[in-house]
């Protein structure tokens, strides 16, 4: 048996996604042939960006009404066809050679559909939405035909489905998540180990991390990482007291995680110059540094809200977590997660952000306690997670073994 998941070029959170499935079905159906694509299609990337930052408050109005609306769902699809397109050449030709395909975009899942119908081959359909969110666009169809299972972190997304659609209920399944191994090696590591770590390697600026400060990892997505530069630069401007120690002392720290965002990097490092702020910007880093730099967080300072981020930040045991800001669309349904499994703190205002950054700076029992009280809720969600993710790997094998009892399909090559 064959199974593919495919992603897309849409940010690291849907890559992320895809290997918790291939890590899934790897270890709890061993005896299975699983292979990934990443699709080489960087549209949706640039314009992801630019809706959430030229347009937020109309991008974020349209996706909310698509969570109702059969028609405006296919108006999306319609305005997206190039993209749509750009993704069947690449999945069509290889749809025929796997029993399963799990798409963890719907723009992609539109096209397997769409090269199913057009070629006619029996290869099953799964959609895996990876956000907290309720939108039906998530789970399209075309010309009739449905996916053929649905893994969804979102409950509400689930019971849409359940009370609409057709498909039965051992079809849909609340999606789980296994972080690469790496980020569950540094569990054994205490912070200030995983920070002597951190320091060890080869990156400009970290030599000077220190394993005794306090220490704030900013994360959430290398591109959002800026909205937090306003905000973190006011640190550098508090006086010195004894209960407020500012983040120009070494007892004091952040590291901010910059990915391929070379804008990022650099202003942050010349902030670092002009301010003498104690702030280290980070490259992108590989899994293995990176799971590092989270185990190091005494507090996490999120820019952006993915459950690939979350989910591996509970594995590498980091620190409690702090929304300051989300994206509009389907992070809306990821930041009321948090909050309602008590997970994060909403942070919106920089003055409450830097006033609770302080505080915790300035008391080590106040920070030991919250530490505790995170982690435990943590713990809980994580072996949640692992459970659910085993669950997913047999409904996918379920759902691609039935291929074998289904009616023969033609093959009929058919120009987009």
């Amino acid at each position: 048996m064959k199974i593919l998941i495919v992603s897309v070029n849409a940010g690291g959170g849907h890559t992320t996604a895809m290997y918790s499935l291939l890590l899934s079905l790897q270890r709890f159906t061993p005896y299975v042939d699983v292979e990934y694509f990443i699709s080489r299609n960087r549209d949706l990337e640039h314009l992801h960006r630019l809706a959430y930052t030229k347009c937020p408050y109309l991008y974020n109005a349209f996706y909310t009404a698509t969570a109702h609306s059969t028609a405006l769902r296919k108006a999306y699809f319609g305005m997206t066809t190039p993209s749509i397109r750009s993704f069947y050449s690449e999945l069509a030709p290889m749809l025929g050679e796997y029993e399963a395909v799990v798409s963890t975009h719907f723009m992609q899942t539109y096209a397997l559909l769409k090269a199913k119908h057009t070629l006619g081959v029996p290869t099953k359909i799964i959609a895996y939405v990876p956000d907290f969110d309720h939108s039906c666009i998530h789970v399209p169809s075309y010309a009739g035909l449905s996916v053929d299972a649905v893994l969804a972190q979102g409950t509400a997304l689930l019971a849409a489905l359940a009370r609409h659609d057709n498909l039965a209920s051992e079809r849909i399944q609340r999606a789980g998540f296994l972080a690469r191994p790496a980020f569950t090696d540094v569990r054994a590591l205490s912070p200030a180990q995983a920070r002597e770590r951190v320091a060890a390697l080869d990156i400009p600026l970290v030599s000077r991390l220190r394993a005794d400060a306090f220490t704030v990892v900013v994360t959430g997505g290398a591109y959002w990482t800026m909205g937090l530069y306003d905000v973190l630069k006011r640190l550098a401007c508090y006086p010195t007291t004894r209960t407020t120690p500012i983040f120009t002392q070494p007892t004091n720290q952040i590291l901010v995680v910059c990915g391929h965002n070379t804008r990022a990097y650099r202003a942050y490092s010349a902030l670092r110059h002009t301010t003498g702020l104690n702030i280290i910007p980070l490259p992108f880093l590989p899994a293995e540094q990176l799971a590092a730099v989270f185990r190091s967080a005494d507090a996490t300072v999120l820019a952006s809200v993915a459950p690939a981020t979350l989910y591996e930040l509970l594995e590498a045991k980091a620190g409690p977590l702090l929304v300051h800001r989300v994206n509009p669309g389907p992070e809306q349904g990821n930041l009321s997660f948090l909050l309602q499994q008590r997970l994060a703190q909403y942070l919106p205002k920089p003055q409450k952000l830097l006033n609770v950054l302080l505080k915790l700076s300035a008391s080590p029992q106040h920070r030991a306690s919250w530490q505790q009280a995170f982690w435990q809720t943590a713990a809980h969600e994580r072996a949640a997670a692992h459970t659910r993710a085993r669950q997913n790997a047999e409904l996918i094998v379920r759902v691609a073994a039935e291929q074998a009892a289904s009616p023969s399909y033609g093959y009929l090559p058919t120009a987009i």
